[in-house]
């Protein structure tokens, strides 16, 4: 019988020897990537199984495009990148009841409201009232005491438009109907029902938030409610128009009042006209965004369908018409991109909503 060959050399004849120990295999030793032995390898003893050899811990599973290099370190896995903490989120705007709204959209001036409206803008009333002439001009007739409750309740919001400083200013009502003051309740009323008189207006408009904060340091989050006592004017853009940057609240307006006829600003065109939300309008926040660093709160109009309002708290879920007025703002938000540089917004068309954010009283 023939010696078995050599496992040094697998040469038949050699005299057998004890086989040297076996070394620890080096990164040399590793087989290839595809794991197929050559043909010089010897098959190892059946009483000592060689396993596959494994990279050393902490080192990567070499790939095909990717085999170790003899007698080279083994590369360091490259440690992942930790995740940025969470921004510190701010608390929601604390809820209290809505501000008390002393009139809604569609209110009908009285005969004693106009009378008390006259006296507080006696010194304002002739030169308002001839602007005035020439729309009514323009309007269907209207005769008799019709005229006259047109004729008092458009000077209101003329003035309204027009004034920027002193008792009548818009400044001053708002601040005055926030406040509980009744003094210029017969102001508001007037000019309400002047709004009444204008178009409306359904699309999406703007308003710059400039301090969007409200009490307490708290945000506006989706399905809270909002309503203020005072007028809101915005922005109603044009498709392609550009708005401005900063902080600012895109409305979806289904009932809002086109006040351009009364504006009298030559050239203005659709892209810069002015709409005004009548007092007492109920707002409803649906999304909560920053926009190149800056807050954008998307809001839609809620109709008033009666006497009881249905509260839509933090996290309430948004319902079908909710989703619908937010497709069409992000849609109408993408055809309106923000002018380089920003640009100014119109005096009326801005100031903080937030402390009109509440819930029902009858919640």
């Amino acid at each position: 019988m023939s010696p078995a060959p050599s496992p040094a050399t697998g040469r038949p004849g050699d005299v057998a020897a004890p086989p040297p120990p076996r070394p620890t295999p080096t990164a040399s030793a590793v087989p290839t990537a595809s794991g197929t032995p050559t043909a010089s390898d010897a098959p190892p003893p059946p009483s000592d199984p060689v396993p596959p050899a494994r990279p050393a811990p902490g080192t990567r599973r070499p790939t095909p495009a990717e085999p170790p290099a003899g007698g080279e370190a083994p590369a360091k896995a490259e440690p992942a990148t930790p995740a940025a903490p969470p921004a510190p989120s701010r608390p929601p705007v604390r809820l209290g009841p809505l501000l008390p709204a002393p009139f809604r959209p569609g209110h009908s001036s009285t005969q004693a409201e106009r009378e008390a409206f006259r006296a507080l803008a006696e010194g304002e009333w002739d030169r308002h009232g001839t602007a005035v002439a020439r729309l009514l001009s323009r309007m269907p007739v209207l005769r008799g005491q019709e005229q006259e409750a047109a004729r008092a309740d458009l000077i209101a919001l003329h003035i309204y438009l027009h004034t920027t400083e002193g008792p009548l200013s818009p400044e001053e009502l708002t601040r005055a109907l926030h406040e509980g003051e009744e003094r210029l309740l017969p102001y508001a009323a007037c000019v309400a029902s002047g709004l009444r008189r204008m178009p409306s207006y359904r699309g999406i408009a703007l308003r710059g938030a400039g301090e969007t904060d409200g009490p307490d340091g708290g945000v506006m989050e989706p399905g809270v409610l909002l309503r203020d006592p005072a007028p809101v004017p915005v922005l109603p853009l044009g498709t392609g128009a550009q708005r401005p940057g900063g902080a600012q609240y895109a409305v979806w307006s289904v009932t809002g009042r086109r006040v351009r006829q009364l504006t009298d600003r030559t050239g203005a065109g659709k892209a810069r006209d002015e709409v005004v939300f009548p007092p007492g309008t109920l707002l409803r926040v649906l999304d909560v965004r920053e926009e190149g660093g800056a807050p954008l709160t998307l809001l839609r109009e809620v109709p008033h369908t009666g006497p009881d309002i249905q509260a839509r708290h933090v996290g309430a879920e948004l319902d079908a018409d909710d989703r619908a007025a937010l497709d069409r703002l992000e849609e109408a938000l993408r055809a309106r991109p923000v002018a380089p540089g920003g640009s100014g917004w119109p005096r009326l068309c801005t100031g903080s909503l937030e402390r009109a954010v509440g819930r029902p009283p009858s919640d």
